[in-house]
This record gives structure tokens, C-alpha cells and sequence, in this order.
């Protein structure tokens, strides 16, 4: 076997994009070692009875081994990580899929290191507006990454797709940007963008992946406060549109279930980690926006929105 190492901030990060997000910011980033493997790293007889969950960006199903400071990750029988304090090692069959090799990685190891070094993860979108992060919570396909690619049209810049890193500094609670693009479904990404901005993923996950280079921040370095979180409801059949406050119990819960590494931590560290979240949820405001499900509407989405930063005093 051949093995290729990248700086996750070089030049030929899997998809020959430049992948300069600072995160984790003060750590330095782990080197990553991609190798071809035709067979499992581990037998079956080693993941029998994990931990088995289901990342939140994509639903693959992982299985989870927790070692000493590590994790082994099992992604769909097809690709195995190793993440460490200092690196990240995979092994995959099919080192031909580079857009699924390279979602896998963004989506399920590099957040399992997040929460390794200490960094939360949530399973959300946001941009930048009047210098605050924006943050919009949803279920896979409840529209927050087309809420936030069409807030890059009105000014916003983008700093994250499907994965948000927490940093806590006393009761200040902030974000960087995280990797420069996002994942549309095609009826969303054809309102959204032109054809030639789109990149199929693959047939059997047909979502269209476009790089936004041109409305990211320019000081990646930089953290930004978070502004507030929207937890994106999205309503069949109905012309409501509506933002409501999420107070006591339930706005935390919503974090915790939007925590898509939460499962793999250990006893003392899930504990710190709900304190963290019921902190956040009494400092940052923590809104529901219900709007109708028709991507034509998204525009009136945005008013609303904007109408609430400035009730809030962010815009």
C-alpha cells in the first residue's frame, strides 16, 4: 500500500480544493493519511457489539470503537479512520469516490477529532452577519443549507455547511469558518445557483456540491460571537411563515439532538458537553423559524429573517 500525506490547509486536499479553515484554531491541524486498503482495517470480530450511529450530515451508519484517546470509525463497511490527537488515518476500498472520501471525512472524522481536542459539533449551517454567526439547525433535507446559500446573495458570508464547530471562551461563545463549500439537492441548487456552479457528488447520493470562495470570510483566523440559532421547521402544504423563541428544557434538547459526534463521547464527557449546550441555550437566543417548504419562497424567508436581527440588535 502507497500512503499520501496532506496538510489539511495544502493544496490537494482529495478534491484539489484549498482547504484553509484555521479550525481547530490554536491546536494546529492533525496530518491526515489517506491509504487504499482492499480489506477491512479491523475483522468483524472487532466491531461485534460497538457502538453503532448515524452521522448527521449523510445518515451513513458508523460503528464506533473508543480506544485509549482514539476512536476506530466504521464507516458503511467501506472506509475505517483511526482519529487521533495528532492525526487521522483512513483506509478505504474505494479511494476512486473522491467527493464521497472526502464528505465522509469532513462529516465524520475530522468532527470526531473536534470533539476529541474538545471542540463541540453541531449539525448545522451558517453565515456571518454584521460580524455574528448565524446558525440554522434542520434534519437532513429541512432546508438550512439553502437558507444559507441564499443568504450569501444578500450579503451574508458563508462560514459553514452541515458541520459547526462551538468554541467557549468563559461565557463567550464563538465559531470559525469551517471548509468553503455546501451540499444542495438539485431542485434547491437550481434556484439557488447557475448549472455551472453545481458538482454531482455521485449517482447514488445525487446532491450537487458547490465551492463558495467568493462570499466566504476573508479573516479565517478570526472568531466570530455566535448571534443566534434558528431551528429551521419547515411545513408542507401551508403559506406560514413564523419565528418563535425555544425557552427552558427544550432549546438545549434540540442542541443535544443536533450533536452528531455526542454519541460517540464517554459518560464524563457527554455530561460536559450538556452543560455546554444548556449554557449556550441561556446566553444565545435560540429561535424557530417555521416557513413553507417551496424553495420559490426563500427570498420572503430571508426578509423575515433579517427583520429578526434587527429585533434582536444584530443587523
Amino acid at each position: 500500500m502507497t500512503s499520501q500525506m496532506w496538510r489539511l490547509c495544502g493544496k490537494n486536499f482529495l478534491s484539489d480544493y484549498v482547504f484553509e479553515s484555521p479550525v481547530p484554531h490554536g491546536e494546529g491541524l492533525p496530518d491526515f493519511c489517506h491509504e487504499h486498503s482492499n480489506t477491512p482495517l479491523w475483522s468483524n470480530e472487532t466491531w461485534r457489539g460497538v457502538q453503532k450511529i448515524n452521522s448527521g450530515a449523510t445518515h451513513t451508519p458508523v460503528e464506533v470503537h473508543r480506544g485509549d484517546a482514539e476512536y476506530w470509525l466504521n464507516v458503511n463497511n467501506k472506509t475505517n479512520y483511526i482519529v487521533r490527537k495528532n492525526e487521522i488515518l483512513s483506509f478505504t476500498k474505494f479511494p476512486e469516490d473522491r467527493l464521497i472520501n472526502e464528505i465522509n471525512f469532513l462529516d465524520i472524522a475530522f468532527p470526531a477529532y473536534l470533539e476529541l481536542i474538545g471542540i463541540p459539533v453541531l449539525h448545522a449551517s451558517a453565515v456571518s452577519i454584521g460580524g455574528v454567526a448565524i446558525v440554522f439547525i434542520a434534519p437532513s433535507g429541512g432546508g438550512k443549507s439553502s437558507i444559507a446559500a441564499r443568504m450569501t446573495q444578500f450579503g451574508a458570508k458563508f462560514l459553514t455547511d452541515d458541520v459547526f464547530p462551538i468554541s467557549i471562551d468563559k461565557e463567550q461563545f464563538s465559531t470559525w469558518a469551517y471548509y468553503p463549500q455546501i451540499r444542495l439537492w438539485p431542485d434547491a441548487s437550481s434556484i439557488i445557483f447557475k448549472a455551472d456552479q453545481c458538482d454531482l457528488i455521485c449517482e447514488r447520493w445525487p446532491k450537487n456540491r458547490i465551492v463558495l470562495d467568493d462570499c466566504r470570510i476573508e479573516e479565517l483566523e478570526v472568531k466570530l460571537p455566535i448571534g443566534a440559532i434558528y431551528i429551521v421547521e419547515p411545513i408542507i402544504d401551508s403559506a406560514e411563515f413564523g419565528i418563535l423563541p425555544l425557552d427552558g428544557h427544550a432549546a438545549p434538547m434540540m442542541l443535544l439532538r443536533n450533536a452528531p459526534a455526542f454519541a460517540m463521547l464517554d459518560l464524563e464527557t457527554r455530561v460536559d458537553r450538556t452543560k455546554t449546550l444548556v449554557e449556550l441555550s441561556r446566553i444565545i437566543p435560540i429561535r424557530i423559524l417555521k416557513y413553507p417548504k417551496r424553495y420559490e419562497l426563500l427570498d420572503s424567508v430571508i426578509n423575515i429573517l433579517f427583520e429578526d436581527f434587527n429585533y434582536l440588535g444584530i443587523y
